[in-house]
């Protein structure tokens, strides 16, 4: 664990207040004033999830969304200089934004800047023309409130339970949260990498949409609604 820690440290030292290329001026919401995204529903579902540093081993770019679901270091070059990688990803349907690790002992200052730092790398994205979609990661539910702003209700959004599936107390966490943020932002899709587990299948049952990715590099979307039959959809008055 101490080694985790002195490594997170390490990046957020390496992180500048705001990545190169966000816009001066640009929205933002909360007390951790984080940057506005336009929200995205997605008209053609992703058939792959594929990591960034694997993207050359997809088959249909523009079927496939990108993600961040690896080691902070390996994409710590990425989010320093988003726009140097925007024609890279540019050829793919959907990107989602960075997942940055967050530690249990971290003061919320440091929760804040690395939740605000991801936020920002998909507002560079989204302004280059990429649907960028955001990525939620919580350590306890008390942060969750300030990690939905700046994210539409009613739109698309991401979470993850890969890597701590295994662990009862983490995937309890994962759960109280997950059931927290659909209250809040209704999302109408859910991209989830991971697998559906018995603390929150039946609370992914009232979203529209959800696409589960389970394998690390290249895997095809399941539509859970329509694989259990599933066709509840939750009150989406407003869509900003």
């Amino acid at each position: 664990m101490a080694n985790l820690k002195d490594s997170l440290y390490l990046q957020q030292q390496r992180l500048p207040e705001i990545p190169p290329g966000f816009p001066q001026g640009h929205p933002v919401e909360g007390d951790w004033q984080l940057p506005i995204l336009a929200p995205v529903l997605l008209e053609q579902d992703p058939l792959d999830a594929i990591a960034f540093d694997d993207r050359k081993r997809v088959a249909d770019s523009r079927r496939s969304v990108i993600h961040f679901y690896r080691d902070d270091s390996k994409f710590m070059g990425v989010i320093l200089k988003p726009k140097a990688w925007v024609h890279q990803f540019s050829t793919f349907g959907f990107v989602i934004t960075p997942d940055l690790s967050l530690g249990d002992d971290m003061p919320e200052w440091v929760v804040a800047h690395r939740v605000f730092y991801s936020r920002a790398v998909g507002v560079v994205w989204q302004k280059c023309g990429i649907v960028v979609i955001p990525h939620l990661r919580w350590r306890h539910t008390g942060q969750i409130s300030q990690v939905v702003k700046g994210i539409s209700v009613c739109s698309t959004v991401a979470v993850s339970n890969y890597g701590f599936r295994r662990n009862k107390t983490e995937r309890q966490i994962f759960a109280e949260g997950l059931a927290i943020v659909l209250e809040l932002l209704k999302p109408q899709q859910i991209i989830l990498y991971g697998s559906i587990k018995p603390e929150f299948e039946h609370l992914l049952s009232a979203v529209p949409k959800v696409l589960v990715f389970e394998k690390r590099i290249v895997s095809h979307g399941l539509p859970v609604g329509a694989e259990k039959g599933v066709n509840a959809s939750p009150s989406c008055d407003t869509l900003f």
